[in-house]
């Protein structure tokens, strides 16, 4: 249903539908148990420019992916003002019909 291809918009890598999508159709982005909350002081060395990339920033920290080597699609997700995915308790939903091979892009706003 989706693959990782280069973003035509964000640059770097982004989510692409391989089917259309319905509007509110759930979207598995994540597995279970794929992150983890950390503050300054959890960072392993090397691990700052990652956080800066993928991590989503929170009060006292970041949520980032459990394991950097075996990261969910859902981590790859680029932001857009005007997105085509939202979520409700970060359980993802297509937020109108979505083409097949369209990049797939959330507002990061929404998660803070």
């Amino acid at each position: 249903m989706l693959i990782l291809k280069p973003s035509t918009n964000a640059g770097g890598v982004g989510i692409f539908t391989t089917r259309a999508i319905r509007s509110g159709e759930p979207l598995h982005l994540f597995a279970d148990e794929d992150w983890r909350f950390v503050t300054e002081e959890d960072l392993k060395d090397g691990e700052r420019f990652l956080v800066r990339r993928f991590g989503i920033p929170e009060k006292n920290g970041w949520h980032i992916p459990a394991d950097w080597n075996h990261m969910s699609i859902g981590w790859y997700l680029n932001h857009a003002d005007l997105p085509n995915v939202h979520h409700k308790d970060y359980v993802y939903y297509a937020s109108r019909h979505i083409r097949r091979g369209e990049e797939l892009y959330l507002d990061y706003e929404s998660l803070v």
